[in-house]
């Protein structure tokens, strides 16, 4: 996890070195109810596939994006939330 400072904005990255995702999957994560198919579940849990698409209409609900890369699958992926910084001048 990174966070810094661009301009006007600040910048929260993650990444990790899992499963990675096809360019396919790329913008599907965010869509409600999704789920990659043929992924692991973690604990035995598989999720419902919202987290993502919460995590990004709250970053766009304040000004920012959430938005996803990966070089693939196998290759691990990275998430980077950017809001705004507040002007308190």
């Amino acid at each position: 996890m990174r966070s810094i400072r661009s301009g006007a904005s600040a910048m929260l990255t993650v990444t990790d070195d899992g499963e990675g995702l096809d360019s396919a999957d790329l913008e599907r994560i965010f869509e409600r109810f999704y789920r990659v198919p043929g992924r692991r579940s973690v604990e035995g849990e598989s999720g419902h596939g919202i987290g993502l698409t919460i995590s990004r209409a709250l970053a766009r609900g304040h000004g920012g994006d959430l938005t996803a890369a990966s070089s693939g699958a196998g290759q691990g992926s990275t998430l980077t939330m950017t809001v705004p910084l507040r002007d308190d001048a």
